[in-house]
């Protein structure tokens, strides 16, 4: 279940409000470096929407609530650094010439702001709120782990489970 819900929450992040994306009409697999980006630039939104929906059904203490702003801000520290790597990604993921070209077109603070926006509303609809602690406890567990070596484990997560998915499809590594 928690492997699943992981899984899942992976795939999400690496689709990017697929509702505004279409899948690549000319099949362009994401690199790791593409994946990478992506993760990099939508963990944060999304580690702030989890901690955002779940803090009212957690107890006081838990991880979520006590370290989820923490975690959050840790994550945004690459989210800068990620964000040329991910707007290729989100071209890639259009497959389309005209859209890739209105995101090239478009001023750089306001595609960035904009497809924050769309996962964090996005993710937002994708969590079960009777799941709130099983992410707490699987985050908990993570806690160890350096911002960056969270990303990294989602990279890898995302890599796999878009080897065989229709809309986002990884290349081999």
């Amino acid at each position: 279940m928690i492997a699943k819900t992981l899984f899942r929450s992976a795939g999400v992040l690496a689709l990017i409000a697929s509702a505004q994306l279409t899948a690549a009409q000319t099949k362009q697999c994401l690199s790791e470096g593409d994946v990478h980006g992506l993760v990099a630039y939508a963990l944060p939104s999304v580690a702030e929407t989890v901690v955002e929906r779940c803090a009212g059904r957690l107890p006081a203490n838990a991880y979520l609530n006590t370290r989820g702003p923490k975690l959050v801000t840790e994550l945004r520290g690459g989210q800068s650094a990620a964000w040329p790597a991910a707007r290729e990604a989100i071209i890639k993921i259009s497959g389309d010439d005209d859209k890739a070209e209105m995101f090239r077109a478009m001023p750089e603070a306001m595609v960035g702001p904009m497809m924050e926006q769309m996962i964090a509303d996005k993710f937002a609809n994708d969590i079960k709120l009777e799941n709130c602690k099983d992410i707490d406890r699987v985050l908990s567990t993570m806690a160890p782990m350096p911002a960056a070596n969270i990303v990294d484990m989602f990279t890898a997560v995302v890599m796999i489970a878009g080897r065989d998915d229709k809309k986002l499809q990884t290349c081999a590594v």
